[in-house]
């Protein structure tokens, strides 16, 4: 029995949590007697009433509605009434189950009644047992029986009323105590723990029973009953585990019992030893002590073949990591213990395997696991059989120590996971409820070990073993066969006994068929010759029609008789035999006589069960079935991914399609309801999902709804006070946060880009993968195969119940497509409420006008924040801190982050207990809705005739199938079966069990070999029963193999197997001198890296080859099928075949060709190696299967003498003789021509194909084609002798009638001939050329060779093809002279512009620079010297630290990088040279006896120099010559005296001469020399606030070596001067933090006001700008971001030069933009921001932009003075002849002398041209308007305008005297429009958002 059971969400009542109860495996929920029912589903013509799943206390949705609000009306219940339970009680037990917790029925209401009759007790009563007769609604019982448990009806009415005496035969009603016992022993099945509650029924029932009432069958039901409690008193006592010796165990009985034992494996069954695990032996000969032993033995085994793989490898994988002295530190495996892990058998093992989602899936909580993406790529998937559906999967982070989550893989989407990896796994199968010791975490990285066994079916079966228990063992079906092995005499089937049987379809063979007009059933009519057996009696075998008359052999006929007499049929049917045509004729005749079976005596339907172990076989059975008797309904094909198209109309799925949408019943308004309530807990998890895993990925912020139960008052009120609307809608409180994270205009500013770059997050970020390619095929693939075999249909169409109204969600986040939308559309609200007052409901900040701009920037913004909250999650944070900051605006932008990051954990630990709850909740919903699911297919199926499934199916539906009671099962491949399969799909109510098969052939295949050959696993429940004496019949007739090839037979059956007289009329095989031939070899197999599977590339080439051979001699590809062993071979030669075209041979492993067989087998062996092992080959019943699949021919190869000489019995070398008795056997394989048989070639490897090119021998073919030519092959005598399928490939050579020549087309081909392909010269009309084309081809201009002969506007020829009709520019080179100062010729295109010549100098410049180097590039490179190349040479400037500077001159010097070398006797700085240094605090230490300082060691000393001599005397005795307070010199005068007085100042000889030792240098200097050196240079001592005299900064220096004086006492003063003075300058150099911070905003906010990013450079140059500020924001200095402004200043004075010239002529617009465009492109270098503080590029700069804005105003006034008509039109002239020589025609650098005179004539032209009125006259233009300030404008080339009224534009018109646009619309001005400041000094637009866009 499984665990306690969920309560349906519509049959649940609320107060049943209990944490504790939930360990326990059969604790039931406890249900309060108050408890309300939660039904969310109705009938027609009822109400839906909506009540809360989760939380009772919480008002639901409907209960805040008002009433006229609500879906619907109350729910109308129905009175308590008899006759309501009676006609309820007629129902089905499914359908009374479901109709029970209909809210109409008030099922409370019955079972809380205060008195009761006694009619209605018993009806109730006999209905509530009734209800238990339905085995497949386990949840609905289980919430019935809790029910009862609790109710008054329980405990108080039935308790008092079987204790009434009435007028009964005892005076008590004995029918009420018999079902009241049943009822009470069905509580017990269902919830064991129930015993406490029945106590005072049992003693009351005990004594009346055992005291009062003497009735044999109410003792045998208390008896039974009281065993029933004493099993439950025993599961729930706790018992230790004991050791067992598992071999010898048969005859002991295990510690506990199999039906309390766990299907899923925990951890305890994993770490156990095998000694630990009870097993006993299959018992293959004899019989079992009773059912239980039966039933025990068969689940052990079974369910120990999925955990010994798992538990072996799970346990060596631990002793190989912790008992390993090689492990490295934390959680890494050093190489070689993970090569030492997979070498373990039975498991594959995957390290760093990730929970990437969890998903609410179809299937419950599933979670989504991801392996990692290198070793994934190493893995061939398409051979694999990893991961697929089914298999049993563990994971552990802690190598499974201690850790050991199973799950079982629950989806493989082929694109998902070939692509990146991930797969669905399923855990906790059982106990559902889902907490942290059963699912994997996010990012942990696991150890993944995977089992290939199929758990899911194991699952079912192993379930269905257990509920056998419950139906007691004499309901246990066919017990004395399967059990008792009482099989001598077996009776016939009770269904069929006295029958008779109509044997007409097995002999008429002229029926006719007609279908009825209402059922469209097949009715058949047959002819009077087949009357004889319409009327057969069973028991009368001499009325049966005969053998022949039935058309069967003598076998096949007896086991028609067999099967028709027996209850228990054995029909083995060896290759060939026809066991599948014979099970297709019992079929038919079953289906003929269904009156017998199906609707017997007004019972309800019970059909054939048909079992197959594969989809594939069981298709083909059904396919047969169908075609010959003719049916189109009443088959029910179940489960599966059937790959026929014939059956497609039987599929379960799409009947049960068709069925919803005729009659509803119970079922599917309960499926309905069910599917609602599934669907709504999905969408909320998803929603959930969805929202946590968009706000943790940066795609969605936290909404206001959810922060306001977060933040603590301080915080919500700093961040939702900041808002200065006045509106109480979202759009403020959702601003507020945008606002503070500085997200407003995200995709301008990107501020945030870079705003964790300092941080190492390599290990997080994923990198892009590309799809590994995978060859699709359409062809069946085995891999494929496997997992298709495994999957049932889907069971969860839920998308039909999808609630359409969308759910009010409070808590959805803020996307980042809604950031974008806020800025503007609170503007645009701030702007509206100033008109117009607006509501509440008229402010949407979802839609805005310019949505577009705004989506244009949504991509941008979403990988800005994914980067920032990918980096974010992998740093800490100090959250005390920052929950205890003052003001949260004082945050930076990333403590900001990391504050909201706190938040968002916060928001993830709230949902995280809601999230574990909805899990639960889902997965016992979706259980409730499966059965329901279950119930709806029960309903199809019980209409059917023929019920199709495999054994996974069927053990999948067994509650289902006990339900329906199919009283005839067939099992096709019944040999091929697991005992336990067969037996999970009998029910009690099986009368006929009909077995075919051959346990000869294959056999189970357990996952544990061990378990078959020391536990007899592998022994089928056919071949048991065989052993066991069993009767049967063996079909011995075969008709599919030529009797060469059956002769291989009798190594496997004897003598037994006949040749049906048709096997010996087959052709001989083409091409060949054998039709059936084994060729030898000697060559080694190969295995795969990744995979156990074997590879022999020799026989897979050379059986390539020989297909290709074969195709050769006219046999269709179908025709021919090649099988191996293993799945690698069968890849590679599938690879091979499809690499030469032969995509139609079928490839397929042995075992997925058992029942095929084909004209033409190919086998592979494989096995060749050193180490003896033949694998697969050693198991007699797979060779069996590979040798007998072929018809006509079968070619075998294979190392057949290493096979032989390494088996272990003497199967392979008796084939050999055989073999080479009939001469079957060599080393090479003869190959023949038909036409030439003399040529006959021996055939040893694949290359020797290659002379059979054709299929026949090497020489010519010459035969006449119907064309007159000969064919061109080589013989191919079995090939298309008539030549009617060559295709000729000479050419045509007919002559054709348009030209004469002669065809040159394929002969063969379908043509006419029209195509001439003879080149010549033909006349093109357009332009008279002469070209060369073929003959067939027109003479277009398009096809013209020759050059244009066109003369342009310049007069030179056009330099392009004539084909290209549009000359365009002049491409001609001519020379003219450069307007550089060199005045050199130089070459330019005819069409350039004057304007570039410029660039076309190559005579280098070699002009001084700023920097006194000279200027390396070329002429044409500086722009003619207008803007130098940057200096190449090195700065080699000192700092002011003393150090040179290393960067190259052109530069900024950049801070120092060396380490600093300031220091004082107490420290050395550690900083680098640039940083500021941090002052030293300690106490001066410059003192003598004569003074002392009092100050700070980083003050000026108040201590003067002492210049007292030193009193110390020197080792040597003579007075130091130091002085006081200075080191002591180690010279002295007298004894030192040519050293001392060595003249360097010319005072050292002097007697009283004093000296000072310099610590830095270690020079000994005479100190009034020093003195004067020092203080010469630096201010007087006394003038302490003064730099030094020539203003330099610089420390002092020592005057022989030039050193630095850092460490003195004597000019500490001037030294602390110095090094302060340099202090100074770094702080100036780096600037201080607030200033830099305004300096930044500065251009941020310059930034901001650009608004056109249309360009992509912009873009890229402000984005540049932008990173640089993010990723150097910390580092900046002032000097850096002073650089950086000048940089934007260049830019913005360009890109507003660019936009004033828009109405110019195109000339001139792109004179300007050319001189914008070349010191653009000198902005960004390297991708790289150029920064310019100060030299020459800046100076160059500056100049050429002023240079440009007045060549602007020069084109300006040139369209001026053809506009207006003045009578100084002569100077005008000469003035722009004057400035278009300096501005256009020359190359002159814009210094003052040209710029005086440019400004000068633009001053006169604007005075002659009237365009400069004076100040005067513009006040008094101003005043006489009166508008205020702000409403003057001017157009894009200076032309001022006024606007009225409020200064908005709302119109667009043109300027009237440059016909530019002026004006605008919404307020807006037109892009190129300004501001006319010079009118009346304004500042400001008077519209505020005049020039926003």
């Amino acid at each position: 029995m499984a665990s306690s059971k969920y309560i349906p969400s519509h049959l649940r009542n609320e107060n049943i949590e209990n944490n504790d109860e939930k360990k326990l495996k059969w604790q039931r929920p406890n249900y309060s007697q108050e408890s309300k029912m939660d039904l969310s589903w109705r009938r027609p013509n009822s109400s839906i009433e909506k009540v809360s799943l989760t939380n009772p206390s919480k008002k639901t949705d409907s209960e805040r509605k008002k009433p006229h609000e609500k879906l619907g009306k109350p729910i109308n219940i129905r009175p308590v009434s008899l006759k309501t339970i009676e006609e309820l009680r007629k129902r089905h037990p499914e359908q009374i189950l479901v109709e029970l917790f209909n809210p109409s029925l008030g099922l409370d209401n019955y079972l809380n009644e205060e008195k009761m009759g006694e009619a209605l007790i018993k009806s109730l009563v006999s209905t509530f047992l009734k209800t238990f007769e339905c085995v497949a609604m386990e949840h609905y019982s289980t919430n019935l029986t809790n029910k009862l448990l609790d109710s008054k009806f329980f405990n108080n009415i039935l308790y008092e009323s079987i204790g009434k005496e009435n007028q009964g035969i005892f005076g008590y009603d004995i029918e009420l105590f018999k079902q009241t016992l049943k009822l009470i022993t069905e509580f017990l099945y269902l919830n064991p723990y129930a015993i406490n509650q029945l106590s005072s029924m049992r003693d009351r029932l005990e004594l009346l029973i055992k005291f009062r009432i003497n009735n044999q069958e109410l003792n045998n039901l208390l008896d039974k009953f009281l065993k029933k409690e004493q099993d439950c008193k025993d599961k729930i006592r706790k018992r230790k585990n004991k050791t067992f010796a598992n071999i010898e165990s048969n005859l002991m009985e295990p510690d506990n019992d199999f039906t309390d034992m766990t299907i899923v494996p925990k951890l305890s069954d994993i770490l156990v030893g095998d000694q630990e695990v009870f097993l006993r032996k299959n018992i293959t000969n004899g019989s079992y002590k009773s059912v239980h032993h039966y039933l025990d033995v068969q689940f052990r085994l079974l369910r120990e073949d999925f955990m010994k793989p798992l538990r072996e490898g799970v346990g060596e994988f631990r002793k190989i990591v912790h008992g390993s002295n090689h492990r490295k530190t934390g959680a890494t495996l050093s190489k070689e213990i993970v090569q030492k892990i997979k070498k373990i058998d039975y498991l594959n093992t995957y390290f760093d395997v990730f929970m990437s989602a969890s998903v609410a899936s179809d299937q419950g909580i599933v979670f989504e696991m991801q392996l990692n993406q290198e070793k994934f790529k190493s893995i061939n998937w398409e051979t694999s059989k990893r991961l697929i559906f089914g298999s049993l999967v563990c994971f552990s982070s802690d190598h499974f120590l201690n850790e050991c989550l199973i799950g079982v893989i629950s989806e493989r989407d082929d694109k998902n996971f070939k692509q990146h990896g991930r797969f669905n796994v399923k855990f906790d199968y059982d106990a559902i409820n889902l907490d942290k010791n059963c699912i994997p975490e996010l990012n942990r990285p696991y150890v993944m070990l995977e089992t290939s066994a199929f758990f899911e079916s194991y699952k079912h079966v192993l379930r269905a073993l257990q509920s056998f228990q419950r139906e007691g063992e004499e309901n246990f079906p066919f017990k004395e066969n399967l059990v008792f092995c009482q099989n001598r005499e077996i009776p016939m089937p009770n269904y069929l006994k006295n029958a008779c049987i109509d044997f007409s379809p097995l002999v008429d063979d002229s029926k006719k068929i007609e279908y009825g007009p209402k059922d469209n059933e097949p009715r058949y009519e047959f002819s009077s010759t087949s009357s004889f057996a319409e009327r057969c009696f069973l028991s009368n075998s001499a009325s049966w029609p005969t053998a022949e008359q039935m058309r069967l052999d003598k076998s096949q006929y007896e086991a028609v008789r067999l099967a028709l007499t027996n209850k228990l049929a054995l029909i083995q049917g060896p290759p060939g035999t026809g066991k599948t045509y014979l099970g297709v004729k019992l079929i038919q005749l079953l289906l003929h006589n269904k009156h017998s079976w199906w609707n017997r005596g007004g019972e309800k339907h019970k059909p054939i069960l048909m079992i197959c172990y594969t989809n594939h076989a069981l298709d083909q059975f059904l396919e047969y079935c169908i075609r010959e008797c003719n049916l189109t309904k009443g088959i029910v094909r179940v489960g599966g991914r059937s790959n026929s198209s014939k059956l497609e109309p039987y599929f379960l799925k799409n009947i049960k399609f068709q069925e919803r949408g005729k009659n509803r019943n119970t079922i599917h308004y309960g499926l309905f309801a069910q599917s609602r309530s599934v669907a709504k807990i999905k969408s909320t998890m998803n929603t959930i999902y969805s929202n946590l895993n968009a706000i943790y990925s940066g795609q969605a912020l936290l909404p206001f709804n959810v922060l306001k139960n977060i933040l603590t008052n301080k915080e919500f009120t700093q961040l939702f006070g900041h808002s200065e609307s006045n509106f109480n809608n979202s759009l403020d409180e959702n601003y507020s946060l945008i606002d503070w994270l500085g997200l407003l205009n995200a995709s301008e500013n990107n501020l945030l880009a870079g705003l964790f770059s300092n941080m190492n997050i390599s290990a997080f970020e994923e990198e892009e993968i590309k799809p590994e390619e995978f060859k699709e095929t359409q062809e069946f693939d085995e891999t494929d195969n496997q997992n298709d075999e495994r999957m049932l249909e889907d069971d969860f169409e839920l998308n039909e119940a999808l609630d359409k109204n969308p759910q009010e969600n409070n808590e959805r986040p803020i996307y980042n497509n809604e950031i974008l939308y806020v800025d503007k559309i609170y503007n645009i609200i701030i702007e509206d409420k100033k008109r117009k007052s607006i509501s509440k409901n008229e402010t949407n900040w979802f839609v805005i006008q310019d949505r577009k701009k705004v989506d244009s920037d949504f991509l941008e913004l979403q990988q800005m924040l994914e980067r920032i909250f990918s980096r974010l999650l992998t740093e800490r944070f100090d959250e005390s801190k920052l929950k205890n900051i003052e003001n949260i605006w004082d945050l930076s932008r990333r403590e900001r982050f990391g504050l909201y990051l706190s938040w968002i954990n916060e928001y993830y630990s709230i949902k995280k207990l809601e999230i574990q709850n909805l899990s639960n909740e889902y997965n016992q919903a979706v259980n409730v809705l499966q059965e329901l699911r279950l119930q709806e297919d029960r309903v199809i199926m019980e209409e059917a005739y023929i019920i199709a499934m495999t054994t996974t199916g069927s053990s999948r539906y067994h509650s289902v199938l006990k339900d329906i009671g199919p009283r005839i099962v067939i099992v096709e491949e019944a040999a091929e079966v697991f005992e336990a399969h067969i037996v999970s799909s009998l029910s009690k109510h099986c009368e006929h069990l009909i077995l075919i098969g051959d346990h000869v052939q294959l056999r189970p295949n357990p996952a544990v070999y061990s378990l078959a050959t020391q536990y007899k696993l592998d022994v089928s429940l056919f071949e048991r029963l065989i052993n066991n004496d069993t009767k049967r019949v063996m079909l011995n007739n075969q008709h599919r193999m030529r009797p060469e090839i059956s002769t291989l037979m009798k190594h496997f059956y004897g003598d037994t197997i006949k040749n049906d007289k048709s096997v010996f009329t087959y052709p001989n095989i083409r091409g060949l001198t054998k039709n059936i031939y084994f060729i030898g070899h000697s060559e080694m197999e190969k295995r795969l890296s990744d995979n156990t599977t074997k590879i022999n590339y020799f026989e897979a080439q050379y059986l390539a080859k020989l297909c290709s051979y074969l195709v050769k001699q006219d046999y269709d590809q179908s025709k021919i099928t090649v099988l191996t062993m293993y799945l690698g071979q069968m890849m590679e030669i599938r690879k091979l075949l499809r690499s030469t075209g032969l995509n139609g041979v079928k490839v397929s492993t042995v075992d997925n060709y058992q029942g095929e067989e084909n004209d033409i087998i190919l086998l592979s062996l494989v096995r060749s190696n050193p180490d003896g092992k033949i694998g697969f080959l050693s198991i007699k019943n797979r060779v069996c299967v590979a040798l007998s699949r072929a018809r006509h021919g079968f070619y075998t190869i294979g190392n057949l003498n290493f096979i032989s000489q390494s088996e272990k019995g003497n199967l392979w070398s008796d084939l050999i003789k055989t073999l080479k008795e009939n001469n079957n056997y060599g080393h090479s394989l003869t190959v023949t021509c038909g036409s030439h048989p003399q040529n006959d070639v021996e055939i040893s490897k694949a290359e020797h194909f290659d002379q059979r090119p054709d299929g026949g021998c090497l020489l010519p073919c010459g035969y006449r084609l119907k064309c007159g030519h000969v064919c061109t092959k080589k013989c191919h005598s079995n090939y298309d002798q008539d030549h009617l399928k060559f295709e000729c490939m000479k050419n045509c050579d007919k002559p054709m009638e348009r030209c004469g020549h002669l065809c040159k087309q394929v002969c063969s081909s379908e043509h006419k001939c029209n195509k001439c392909g003879v080149m010549m010269g033909k006349s093109v009309p357009e332009c008279g050329h002469i070209i060369k084309l073929r003959c067939d081809q027109e003479p277009l201009r398009t096809r013209c060779t020759h050059s244009c002969e066109k003369y342009l506007e310049c007069g030179h020829k056009c330099t392009k093809m004539c084909r290209d009709i549009d000359c365009g520019r002049c491409m001609t080179k001519i020379e003219v002279v450069s307007p550089c100062k060199h005045s050199s010729t130089i070459q330019v295109f005819c069409s350039d512009p004057q304007w570039t010549y410029k660039t076309k100098c190559s005579k280098p410049c070699r002009e001084i620079l700023a920097c006194g180097h000279r200027c390396t590039g070329t002429c044409g490179q500086c722009y003619g010297g207008l803007i130098h190349v940057n200096c190449s040479q090195n700065c080699d400037r000192m700092l002011f630290c003393g150090h040179k500077c290393s960067v190259p001159c052109s530069k900024q010097c950049q801070p120092c990088q060396k380490e600093c070398k300031n220091k004082c006797k107490h420290s050395e700085c550690p900083r680098k040279c640039s940083d500021p240094c941090a002052p030293c605090l300690e106490e001066c230490t410059n003192k003598c006896k004569h003074s002392k300082c009092s100050k700070t060691c980083d003050e000026l000393c108040d201590r003067k120099p002492c210049d007292e001599p030193c009193d110390k005397l020197l080792k040597c005795g003579h007075p130091c010559i130091g002085l006081c307070g200075e080191s002591c010199i180690d010279l002295c005068r007298i004894c030192h005296k040519n050293k001392v007085n060595e003249i360097f100042f010319g005072t050292e000889d002097e007697p009283n001469a004093k000296f000072i030792r310099l610590k830095d240098c270690g020079h000994i200097l005479e100190i009034s020399g020093l003195d004067e050196w020092i203080y010469s240079r630096f201010s007087d001592e006394n003038n302490n606030n003064q730099n030094n005299k020539d203003n330099t900064i610089q420390l002092p220096e020592c005057p022989k070596c030039k050193s630095q004086i850092r460490i003195s006492s004597r000019y500490s003063n001037i030294i602390k001067q110095q090094l302060n003075s340099i202090e100074q300058i770094k702080l100036k150099y780096y600037g201080d933090e607030k200033e830099n911070k305004k300096l930044t905003e500065n251009i941020i906010q310059e930034i901001d006001r650009f608004r056109d990013r249309k360009n992509s450079f912009d873009f890229k140059f402000l984005k540049l700008i932008l990173d640089k500020l993010e990723l150097e924001h910390n580092t900046l200095s002032f000097n850096s971001l002073a650089a950086l402004q000048n940089t934007l200043s260049i830019f913005l004075s360009l890109k507003k030069l660019e936009i004033s010239v828009n109405s110019f002529s195109r000339n001139e617009r792109d004179h300007i933009q050319y001189e914008i465009g070349k010191i653009l492109d000198l902005l960004i270098v390297d991708d790289q921001i150029a920064m310019f503080r100060v030299g020459q590029k800046l100076n160059d700069l500056s100049l050429e932009i002023e240079r440009i804005s007045k060549l602007k105003e020069f084109y300006r006034f040139c369209n001026q003075s053809k506009i207006y008509q003045s009578e100084n039109s002569f100077r005008i002239a000469i003035l722009l002849d004057q400035l278009e020589k300096i501005l256009v025609n020359k190359i002159i650098k814009f210094e003052d002398c040209y710029k005086n005179q440019v400004d000068e004539n633009l001053k006169e032209l604007g005075c002659l041209l009237r365009t400069e009125i004076t100040k005067e006259e513009k006040m008094a233009i101003v005043k006489a308007i009166g508008l205020s300030v702000g409403h003057w404008y001017k157009c894009p080339n200076g032309h001022i305008y006024c606007i009225g009224e409020c200064g908005g534009a709302m119109e667009r018109t043109i300027c009237p005297e440059c016909k530019a646009d002026i004006g605008g619309q919404n307020h807006r001005m037109v892009s190129g429009n300004q501001l006319a400041t010079e009118m009346d000094g304004a500042t400001e637009p008077a519209w505020p958002t005049a020039f926003q866009n």
